[in-house]
């Protein structure tokens, strides 16, 4: 029988858990598809993280809607509203606020 050599056994738990740990991390810092109240917002995009943060800023009761008093918050969630609730039930829904075209910024920079 091989003696074991107690400095193998030390490297490879310390490579074991430098890999989990890596693991462990690099899960964290995915982009998630969820937004704050639970609703899963489609798309894994800077643009659909973006509106997950929108979602948990409007939906105010936390009720996984967002109703027209919430999206007036949103000038640009209040105008395409009528648009994005497509059973026309005057509430949206994840699925149909993932359809929110977020317009670019308008502001211009003023230089004197």
């Amino acid at each position: 029988m091989k003696p074991i050599h107690l400095s193998g056994v030390l490297a490879l738990l310390l490579a074991v858990s430098a890999n989990a740990q890596t693991a462990e991390s690099q899960q964290q810092a995915a982009p998630s598809d969820q937004a704050p109240g639970g609703q899963i917002i489609p798309g894994n995009t800077a643009s659909s993280a973006a509106k997950n943060f929108l979602w948990g800023q409007l939906d105010a009761n936390d009720d996984d809607f967002l109703s027209p008093a919430e999206a007036a918050a949103d000038d640009g969630v209040a105008k395409q509203f009528r648009f994005l609730d497509n059973n026309k039930d005057l509430k949206l829904d994840a699925t149909e606020f993932s359809a929110y075209t977020m317009a670019p910024s308008t502001k211009k920079d003023k230089k004197k």
